[in-house]
């Protein structure tokens, strides 16, 4: 069974059990936290719903796996106790949404209470589509097929100087495994590093890789999924875990959007976009490209948001709509009677709500538009539509006018 400590103090040591998810860690320990951490009052201790406890490190040792892992301000979710005829034992609940792992060293007892790093690994099978190297070339005859393993890294870099981020980096890595004179196995990995100007608490380090996530989006739609993220600290790569943006994985081939290489790319994002350090116009981007199970007038009322901050910003007020709709949807329409009729939705939703009575929303003009009311059918299709429009607007101003890509082939449904 794991040990477990708290807070870096080794002269306490507690049997424990560990689960890890997607973006989060549960430890079990044998540890009674009501008896340890709350006073007693005239010989009881009081304990109620708001009773709250202390945040905590903890490192555990998994010698059997040969793993070792330090959960950073893990928060109580749980107290049992197990009574027996020959005693009790009291488990404990811990939950934390960020960790460090590794696979051989014990050095995870060496990091302070806020590690700070320069260096940030994301690896992601992706890559191997997109990079233009291999770590091996294959040779076939008649008698033999050889693989011809190439020992030194391929590395590719660009320069960023912007946000705190030095340059970012691709390359991949290989590791061969023989278990016996039979078996062989070859393991290739491709990553893609970013480097800082200078060293960011770990806490931040999300902000990085969530900022890279969104890009990725737009260059290879619903196809950069992370195997893992690795921070450099005092000489050591440590897997670092936490809950990054979700992406839904599609099945299938996805064209690159633009055609140009993966760094260039990248680099057009973090100097024209530059998310992290960018205000709500740029902000409201990630709620038009991260696929997320919403409602149809959610997405409506975040494609118009997006369109709506975006444009006023650049000095269109009340007529932004029509510019969007002229400028930025390629496709025949009676721009002002749509227009209209978009921000009449938006207007009932944000004023009235989703429901409209028998589907049908009334087109109002003012007087000094001289134009003549109507009511349009607001069924489930019609909505979809104007949605469909927003969303095309949306991705058009992003490409065209924020990464200044004419041509572009961004595949992705909402």
């Amino acid at each position: 069974m794991p040990i477990c400590y708290f807070n870096n103090d080794y002269t306490k040591e507690y049997q424990c059990t560990y689960s890890e998810f997607k973006d989060s860690i549960e430890v079990n320990i044998e540890y009674d936290i009501e008896e340890n951490e709350i006073e007693e009052i005239d010989g009881a201790r009081i304990i109620s719903a708001t009773t709250e406890y202390a945040n905590r490190d903890i490192l555990i040792l998994d010698n059997i796996n040969k793993i070792n892992i330090l959960v950073k301000n893990a928060f109580h979710t749980g107290h049992s106790n197990n009574y027996s005829i020959y005693g009790n034992s009291s488990i404990t609940k811990f939950t934390s949404f960020t960790y460090f792992k590794e696979n051989t060293q014990q050095t995870l007892h060496t990091l302070q209470s806020n590690p700070k790093t320069k260096l940030i690994r994301i690896y992601s099978s992706s890559f191997s589509d997109l990079l233009p190297f291999m770590n091996y070339t294959k040779q076939e005859n008649n008698e033999t097929i050889t693989y011809t393993i190439q020992k030194q890294r391929n590395i590719q870099t660009i320069s960023i100087g912007k946000d705190y981020i030095d340059s970012i980096s691709i390359s991949n890595n290989w590791k061969i495994n023989e278990k016996s004179q039979k078996i062989v196995n070859m393991k290739f990995s491709y990553f893609l590093e970013i480097k800082l100007s200078k060293k960011h608490s770990f806490i931040t380090i999300r902000d990085f890789v969530n900022e890279l996530i969104i890009y990725m989006q737009l260059y290879y739609p619903d196809k950069f999924i992370i195997d893992e993220v690795k921070i450099y600290i005092n000489d050591n790569f440590y897997t670092y875990v936490t809950n990054f943006l979700s992406l839904k994985s599609k099945n299938g081939y996805v064209h690159k959007s633009v055609q140009v290489d993966l760094l260039t790319f990248l680099a057009n994002c973090y100097t024209n976009i530059s998310y992290r350090s960018a205000k709500s116009e740029i902000r409201n981007l990630k709620d038009v490209i991260i696929t997320k199970s919403r409602h149809l007038e959610d997405l409506f009322g975040s494609y118009y948001r997006f369109i709506e901050c975006y444009l006023k910003k650049k000095g269109y007020k009340n007529d932004f709509m029509i510019y969007a709709l002229e400028h930025y949807y390629n496709q025949s329409l009676d721009c002002e009677k749509t227009a209209k009729e978009i921000i009449t939705l938006r207007n009932h939703y944000i004023h009235s709500g989703y429901y409209i009575k028998n589907d049908c929303l009334k087109i109002r003009f003012t007087p000094k538009e001289n134009k003549q009311n109507y009511s349009v059918d607001a069924n489930v299709k019609w909505i979809y539509n104007q949605t469909l429009i927003l969303y095309k607007t949306a991705i058009d101003i992003i490409f065209k006018e924020i990464l200044n890509y004419p041509e572009y082939k961004y595949k992705q449904s909402f």
